[in-house]
């Protein structure tokens, strides 16, 4: 019997043996920079901001698709040049390129930085300067690349030349429809007055994902962070699972639970009465619950994360200068 949860794709096919809700098993892939636990942070050189404008002529619409694995992939230009297909992750602080693009691109380097790098430990890499950089409406001036790893097998089919991150971001006020890929960027200081959403939530930022307070069922409370490059849509840490005794009289199925930091562990799976996020309720979410820790710092910290699945059916709009974020019912 194979069973696929709704936009999970291949990576969250659950499966079992013999019939029967309770044995069912599944091996879940989530986001690789939210289980590195430091979602791609950097460390060890002094950050020089680009000067970033915007262009009024310029649609805010930004040339995007999904990728195979569900991830939102834009199309910048770099000195002029398409630069290829960028993945768009509010999850990395800075910028990426791989070294083979940002050679055909003009680029030069410019000294090193310390990156947490998909091996999960601390890596010298070369920076990558002298970019002249648009996305949409939006123009970048002296923007740094931090090199990334070579893209994985996956990646080169998508021709995934680098990653899109804060450095960006920060500047810019995003709509992102997680469920089909659309982006759209503006100038925070007009976008306000010309379509900005009534409601506002604040957000911190924790183990570098965009992390807001969320309630569910009843008078529960915790904080989510927010990761576009996991399939699920709501998970807990065992912390808030055993604290909340979100298991006690909880039907739920067996899961089993792999990521790139840790080996398979056993979770839980089931419904939840409703979970509300920045002001929007779901009826009747989806849940997995871990029951063991992964020994992630992120755990001392958030309750769990919300995922593509449960983003999905809202535009998110993020608003990294003013610390802000809405969902918007598409």
């Amino acid at each position: 019997m194979i069973i696929r949860f709704k936009n999970w794709q291949s990576h969250s096919t659950l499966s079992s043996n013999r019939p029967g809700l309770a044995s069912l098993t599944a091996i879940l892939l989530f986001s690789l920079c939210f289980f590195l636990g430091l979602g791609g942070q950097e460390a060890g050189r002094e950050s020089v901001q680009p000067k970033i404008s915007f262009d009024a002529r310029f649609d805010p619409i930004v040339t995007s698709k999904l990728s195979a694995a569900g991830d939102i992939l834009v199309q910048p230009l770099i000195n002029n040049q398409e630069a290829g297909w960028f993945r768009l992750d509010p999850g990395v602080q800075g910028m990426r390129i791989t070294a083979a693009q940002a050679e055909m691109l003009g680029l030069t380097k410019s000294g090193t930085i310390r990156i947490i790098a998909s091996s999960n430990q601390l890596e010298e890499r070369p920076v990558w300067s002298g970019a002249i950089f648009q996305i949409g409406p939006l123009l970048a001036e002296g923007l740094d690349f931090a090199e990334m790893d070579q893209p994985a097998a996956a990646d080169e089919e998508e021709n995934i030349s680098g990653v899109i991150g804060t450095a960006v971001l920060q500047s810019a006020v995003a709509e992102l429809e997680v469920s089909s890929g659309k982006v759209r960027l503006f100038d925070p200081v007009s976008y306000e007055s010309e379509s900005g959403p009534a409601a506002w939530q604040e957000f911190s930022v924790q183990r570098g994902l965009p992390a807001v307070p969320c309630r569910f069922e009843g008078d529960r409370e915790g904080k989510f962070g927010l990761d576009l490059r996991s399939p699920l849509g709501i998970m807990f840490f065992s912390s808030a699972v055993s604290s909340m005794a979100l298991l006690q009289d909880r039907p739920t199925a067996p899961v089993t639970v792999s990521g790139a930091a840790f080996s398979q562990i056993p979770a839980q799976t089931g419904s939840l009465q409703w979970f509300e996020a920045a002001g929007m309720r779901v009826e009747s979410p989806q849940a997995v619950f871990l029951v063991n820790s992964i020994g992630l710092a992120a755990e001392k910290d958030l309750a769990g994360l919300l995922g593509r699945e449960f983003l999905g059916g809202f535009v998110l709009v993020l608003d990294f200068a003013k610390s802000r974020l809405a969902l918007l019912r598409k």
